[in-house]
């Protein structure tokens, strides 16, 4: 981390105070393409019970270039970008629900489906030095620290507790998460639905919150607030101004907080069990841009 803190002072410090042969500004937009990639995915049995498939968002924002040489320069960018991806989870689970009474929450074993589709919304701060081999190819290299200001998912929730018939499983339970406003314990209030399994009483919401089956003093905020990575991309300039460019960005730390990222396939009792494996964000950009 301290290496690529060094990296992106350097960096700054080249677009900020080097004597620029020129100095010049544009605008970028496009669409990310993104996914989470960990380096552990949930089992049981050896089978997955896990999975992350990519989701779409988009960029945008401005571009300060310095140019050194004419065939060699550093770049600066600014952009609100929308990062994240879709995740789905089946197989045996838990749940903790609330009992009739409102005062208990208890454990039930079963089987979980649930897919979940997240949208993280970040101020991306890219540094990079840029090459153009030949007049209208330009190839990139640098790193990047992004601020996450917003943090939601949405999907839908299937559970059915071990002793229920098929049929009568709970369905249409719809995920409405925001990860950092979201309290322990909350469901959006509406529709509830009341069913007696096992000689007990549970009273159902149809809109869960993100934290709803944790524990009350739970530590909540899933994902953390900053995210660093590198990345590298080719522009291919249209003319002396317009460009359309892809950009690969690889992310270097975990953006998930292990004292929140709760294992679904297992528990302890009555205790979450917390994982504290590595989830970084991987996108590929689509850009098209104009400089000035």
């Amino acid at each position: 981390m301290n290496r690529l803190a060094y990296t992106l002072a350097v960096l700054l410090f080249c677009l900020t105070n080097i004597t620029a042969q020129e100095l010049t500004f544009g605008f970028k937009a496009g669409l990310n393409f993104s996914q989470f990639d960990t380096d552990d995915i949930e089992q049981a049995g050896g089978m997955d019970l896990e999975s992350f498939q990519q989701n779409s968002g988009f960029h945008l924002g401005v571009v300060v270039s310095n140019k050194i040489t004419d065939a060699f320069g550093v770049r600066g960018e600014f952009l609100f970008s929308q990062k994240g991806g879709r995740y789905e989870f089946q197989g045996d689970s838990y749940m903790r629900l609330l009992s009739f009474t409102g005062e208990d929450r208890l454990i039930r074993q079963g089987f979980r489906e649930m897919n979940l589709n997240i949208s993280n919304a970040y101020i991306d701060i890219p540094l990079m030095v840029y090459v153009k081999p030949i007049k209208w190819l330009e190839l990139t290299a640098g790193a990047n620290v992004a601020v996450l200001i917003s943090s939601t998912g949405a999907g839908e929730l299937i559970f059915q507790e071990q002793g229920q018939v098929d049929g009568d499983e709970f369905r249409g339970i719809s995920l409405d998460y925001r990860f950092f406003s979201d309290e322990v314990g909350e469901f959006i209030d509406g529709d509830t639905e009341l069913r007696m399994i096992n000689g007990t009483s549970f009273e159902i919401p149809k809109n869960l919150q993100a934290y709803y089956e944790y524990p009350e003093g739970a530590e909540t905020g899933l994902f953390n607030r900053l995210d660093f990575g590198v990345h590298a991309a080719a522009n291919v300039f249209i003319n002396r101004s317009l460009f359309v460019g892809l950009r690969f960005n690889y992310g270097l730390t975990d953006v998930t907080d292990e004292e929140v990222d709760r294992a679904l396939g297992e528990i302890n009792g009555s205790d979450f069990i917390f994982r504290d494996d590595f989830d970084r964000n991987i996108s590929l950009q689509a850009s098209i841009g104009f400089s000035f």
